[in-house]
């Protein structure tokens, strides 16, 4: 049998197609079980410590981490990623139906991309009060007002990702049940503003929020240099705040050109099911199993606690927190706002920045007259505990202090 030679290149460009079809399944294979064992990871770090619970910002990352974890999950049960359509047999009747508009249709694999961008931003919310509205921040972000912000956020993610649910039908090709795509807006206009406005509010500006925030974070912690080197909080602020701010980075990094690439179809510039949208679908999901890499890499707490799960006939101390202010080092910070300067002798509004000399015990401050309200230490994130030794050693060290200022 002589083959021509269009027959020929046919043959060729098929290969070249199930090779392709094959690399992308075996890379979301591989996405979707790093990101089942490192978010994994970080769950079970976050759940095995009360005290990380009791943090609004940890429960955050903890809901970062499931909502990754579960990305792993539905990469690796739909078909079209890792499985293949062709492999994987539709069923019928209700189930089928079911199958189509939940499974297929790539509803719960972009529904968490979106709501990543939403708990990111809340992270970057959560941050800036933390650090430039501490009093606020107390009351603003309790537990369960964070659960709270976190369901909410991700309830809104789900409803405005409607549409996807209703983007796939079941049919019946040669008896042959099978899921097909669906034009839901017959109008090219109207569908194109649709998109545009739904990428807006999912996407774009909640990223846009997140940034800013940690621009001005970013800003705040320089213009307060000097003050901050004084302070025994700092590494642990700047530790933190870099831990959030890469996060967010590489969530940018990651899902604006796949963003990009679905909108610019709507007004035929791309082609969606292209090697370039299959490249950005990629790069987005691999999102998925990156974050905890960064923890590890940007925060030594973290990384301490997961060497003491993966090596665990290993000992390996982990260090409390040091993202806390003592009741003493508040009203040290109230004390030390009654002794600034006059309008005349401050600095310009301009070249302000956060306060974080109020933080540190001076040898100027006045010893508190209830000597039980120094023993309850009130962290960054609202979290009254008691921890008596830390505080007998900061009520000697005051004495101390004052003995040495009165000399």
């Amino acid at each position: 049998m002589k083959l021509s030679l269009n027959d020929t290149d046919s043959a060729v460009n098929n290969t070249r197609i199930d090779y392709s079809r094959t690399t992308l399944r075996v890379t979301f294979g591989v996405i979707a079980s790093l990101a089942l064992l490192g978010n994994g990871l970080v769950c079970a770090v976050i759940l095995r410590s009360r005290t990380m619970l009791k943090n609004s910002y940890n429960l955050m990352i903890l809901s970062l981490a499931f909502t990754d974890l579960f990305t792993g999950v539905i990469l690796a049960i739909t078909p079209s990623f890792v499985i293949g359509d062709e492999n994987f047999p539709v069923p019928e009747n209700l189930a089928g139906d079911v199958f189509c508009h939940i499974v297929s249709s790539h509803f719960f694999v972009f529904t968490f991309g979106k709501i990543s961008v939403a708990i990111v931003m809340l992270l970057a919310i959560d941050r800036w009060y933390a650090i430039t509205r501490p009093v606020k921040y107390k009351a603003s972000f309790k537990r369960w007002k964070a659960i709270t912000y976190i369901t909410s956020v991700s309830m809104v993610c789900c409803g405005l990702n409607w549409q996807s649910l209703i983007e796939k039908k079941l049919v019946v090709i040669d008896g042959t049940p099978s899921c097909v795509w669906i034009t839901l807006i017959e109008s090219k206009l109207t569908s194109q503003i649709f998109t545009v406005i739904y990428v807006a509010f999912t996407f774009f500006i909640p990223l846009f929020i997140s940034m800013i925030t940690f621009f001005h974070l970013y800003r705040v912690m320089r213009r307060s240099r000097d003050r901050l080197a004084r302070s025994n909080h700092t590494k642990s602020f700047n530790s933190l705040l870099r831990m959030c701010a890469i996060t967010g980075l590489f969530l940018a990094l990651c899902w604006i050109p796949n963003q990009f690439v679905y909108v610019l179809s709507k007004f035929n510039i791309t082609q969606l099911d292209s090697p370039l949208h299959h490249a950005t679908v990629v790069l987005a999901m691999f999102n998925s199993c990156v974050n905890p890499w960064i923890y590890g890499a940007t925060n030594r707490n973290y990384r301490k606690k997961f060497t003491r799960i993966l090596c665990f006939w290993k000992k390996v101390e982990v260090a409390p927190e040091e993202t806390e202010i003592t009741a003493r080092e508040r009203r040290t910070r109230s004390s030390h706002d009654a002794r600034l300067p006059s309008k005349s002798e401050q600095p310009p509004e301009g070249s302000r920045g956060v306060d974080y000399s109020a933080f540190v015990c001076e040898g100027s401050q006045v010893k508190p007259e209830n000597a039980q309200e120094s023993n309850r230490k009130i962290s960054m994130a609202g979290i009254e505990q008691e921890d008596e030794e830390t505080h007998i050693r900061d009520d000697e060290t005051a004495d101390e202090s004052i003995t040495q200022s009165n000399l």
